[in-house]
């Protein structure tokens, strides 16, 4: 089960997360690039996975299992840190101080 290509595309996009939070802490363009980069690659090893999968007829209980879980990492893995970040904030806030 581990040897056919969509399973392992998934479980190298599990792998990718903490290469993906690493570079994201990098200072200046450089770490943005890269963070952007390893999710894209991560999005795509998504697309090609499933698409390899169904061409290929290798669909697995194994692959159903890990790929909403990897993709669920590598999303959830993002959002936390555009939030620890600054660049998910809430407005709540600031529209309750505008209209006091």
């Amino acid at each position: 089960m581990l040897k056919k290509i969509p399973n392992i595309l998934t479980i190298g996009r599990i792998l990718i997360v903490p290469f993906f939070v690493l570079s994201f802490y990098l200072p200046g363009f450089y770490g943005d690039f890269t963070a952007l980069i390893l999710f894209l690659i991560a999005s795509f090893t998504d697309f090609l996975d499933g698409m390899l999968a169904r061409l290929l007829g290798e669909e697995s209980k194994l692959g159903e299992l890990l790929d909403p879980i990897a993709d669920k990492i590598i999303v959830a893995a993002a959002l936390i840190l555009l939030v620890m970040d600054g660049t998910i904030r809430n407005y709540e806030e600031e529209i309750l101080e505008i209209k006091l």
